[in-house]
Parts: C-alpha cells; structure tokens; sequence
C-alpha cells in the first residue's frame, strides 16, 4: 500500500498516523497555491491576510460571539488557531462544516 494511503487507512481506523500527516502528501500543490504552513504564521506580520490548510481539531460557536466561529486547526508543522466572520461563514459553510474523517 502507499504510503499516502496507508495514512488515510490510518486516520480512518485510529484518527492518527505514525508514519506521516494527510497534508504533509499535498504540501508541494499548497505551496504552489501559496498556502502557508501553520509554523509560518508566527513570522507573519499582524493583519496580512493569509491561507492555510489543515484537519480541523475543535470547531466552536458560542452563542455569546455573535455568529463568530473559531476553529483550530492541525498541518504537518502545528496548529493555527482561525477566526470565521459570519459573512465568511456564509460564503463558504459547506467547507467550514465539512466532516473530519
């Protein structure tokens, strides 16, 4: 099996893999996209917007922060934690609350 596979056979079964991170096989295409890792954000300047990608880890919505969703997020090098404005939310729900594996 490839590796590629045997991670997602991996995640799938135990919702972790040792052998590598399901972003860490598309790194190469979301770079060329100009998708940040999450590790690049802590020499990113306050208020430049950015992309990147990753498995969501925990996706809240308190009732008390008026239709704002804040995620967290997990790449190959950490975590970003995200902030979803509603008229963002609105735009692209189906990718915000898409299901994890």
């Amino acid at each position: 099996m490839p590796a590629g596979e045997q991670v997602i056979h991996d995640y799938r079964v135990l919702s972790l893999s040792l052998k590598a991170h399901p972003l860490s096989f598309l790194r190469e295409e979301l770079a060329r996209g100009g998708v940040l890792v999450s590790s690049a954000l802590e020499e990113t300047a306050n208020g430049r917007r950015v992309e990147v990608a990753g498995l969501v880890l925990v996706r809240q919505r308190p009732g008390s922060a008026k239709g704002v969703i804040f995620m967290t997020i997990e790449d190959e090098t950490g975590v970003a934690n995200i902030i979803v404005w509603p008229k963002t939310f609105e735009q692209y729900r189906p990718s915000v609350m898409a299901p994890g594996w």
